[in-house]
């Protein structure tokens, strides 16, 4: 049972879709009741979409367009992007700190650069200082100081037990 609240919490916690996070939610409370008001006691976003109709939702993606906001439609789905928030309703653009493809779509029409959108944190100055330190080289072999316990260690390779039967080939399908 611990197992299957385990993967599905971490299903949940990667769900980008409301729909799909709800679905892994009440999959954990007919496994464990308590664990869904427990979870949602400690807090999750908000999706904080109110239109009523189609044609409210169009209006309002041409009001707002002036101000980074607006509707995506793809595959007959519409998708809310808030550039300013850096926010979709994909859930893709907040999670990964990157614009999804309806950002995109959205930066394009405005004729904006993509990577402005993009986290600090896939920068490649913050990329060059995570490697910013300085490595010392061991020196020569003779020179090295190892404690007698460590010496007297031995460490053998995991055991590995190949599974029983035939190995199964990997075969690749013809493109024709």
């Amino acid at each position: 049972m611990v197992a299957g609240l385990h993967d599905l919490f971490f299903k949940a916690a990667s769900a980008y879709r409301h729909l799909e996070f709800e679905k892994y939610m009440s999959e954990m409370s007919s496994l464990n009741p308590k664990i869904k008001d427990y979870l949602l006691e400690i807090g999750r976003r908000r999706y904080n979409i109110h239109t009523s109709n189609i044609a409210e939702s169009i209006n309002s993606a041409v009001e707002q367009l002036q101000t980074n906001t607006f509707n995506v439609k793809y595959n007959q789905k519409t998708f809310f992007v808030d550039l300013e928030k850096r926010t979709c309703t994909c859930c893709q653009f907040d999670l990964d700190e990157i614009p999804c493809s309806h950002a995109i779509a959205g930066i394009d029409k405005l004729n904006q650069s993509k990577y402005e959108y993009c986290s600090k944190w896939y920068d490649i100055k913050m990329y060059k200082n995570t490697y910013n330190g300085s490595l010392n080289p061991f020196g020569d072999k003779e020179d090295w100081n190892i404690p007698e316990d460590i010496k007297q260690e031995i460490l053998l390779p995991p055991i590995y037990k190949p599974a029983a039967g035939r190995r199964k080939k990997q075969r690749y399908k013809s493109a024709t």
